[in-house]
């Protein structure tokens, strides 16, 4: 996106992508990792939590070159959240459902996102007229929601590669031979980094493109099948009309 942006000479649409991109990116992965740690917490690890990372305060979870990374490929990733599988029963296996739970709350986020998108495109059409509401910020309003699916997706999608240290690598891991696993996790920040450059000159732009395609648009056709129109009546838009003209 943000070389899209650079390519373009700066073209205004792609910018305001850009900067609408800003917040949902600090949103998505702050989520992602609180609920990792939330996830730690409830199967007995307080590491995370201890440390204050159950938060979406985005400055906890920040990370210079994961964020530059969403910009750029639309994939990327946060601080990891410590877990110590010490604290839990069965550390191995909760560690995988530690992991897993980041992508799951992304795919959530996107889900919540969407059926809030279809609500604001709803009554915004009834009211737009009524409030004058102009084009502009009505557009906004449902790119933010739009690019919010979309990246939630994308960044699930890639966390859940097998590829260390990715959350998908840690069933790998559980599924392996231990010093299998070991030999991973001593050299997972060199996998990470042959998958940046990986990344880096497109060797998985049209899978994870595809997969992030498919499965938004999953996610989209379900929340179409929720008869959300009948369940926003007319009484229920008068009183929104009426709020927003602050009477």
């Amino acid at each position: 996106m943000l070389l899209d942006l650079i390519q373009s000479g700066f073209e205004t649409s792609l910018l305001i992508d850009v900067l609408l991109s800003i917040p949902i990116i600090l949103l998505s992965l702050s989520v992602h990792e609180s609920v990792h740690a939330i996830a730690a917490n409830a199967l007995g690890d307080p590491t995370a939590r201890n440390l204050g990372r159950i938060t979406l305060n985005p400055v906890k979870h920040f990370d210079l070159y994961g964020f530059l990374c969403m910009l750029v490929f639309g994939f990327g990733w946060a601080k990891p959240v410590p877990i110590s599988t010490r604290y839990m029963k069965n550390g191995k296996w909760g560690f995988v459902v530690s992991a897993l739970a980041g992508p799951f709350s992304n795919f959530l986020l996107a889900f919540v996102m969407a059926i809030v998108y279809v609500i604001a495109f709803i009554i915004m059409s009834h009211l737009a007229v009524a409030v004058a509401v102009s084009g502009t910020v009505f557009n906004l309003i449902l790119r933010f929601f739009e690019i919010g699916i979309f990246m939630n997706v994308s960044l699930a999608v890639f966390n859940m590669l097998p590829v260390p240290p990715l959350d998908g690598s840690r069933l790998l891991t559980a599924l392996i031979p231990r010093r299998w696993a070991m030999f991973v996790f001593k050299y997972e920040q060199i996998f990470m980094m042959a998958l940046l450059a990986l990344l880096y000159f497109g060797a998985f732009s049209g899978i994870l493109s595809t997969a992030t395609g498919a499965v938004a648009g999953f996610i989209l056709d379900t929340v179409n099948l929720i008869p959300i129109d009948g369940l926003i009546n007319e009484e229920g838009l008068y009183k929104i009309r009426m709020s927003m003209l602050g009477m």
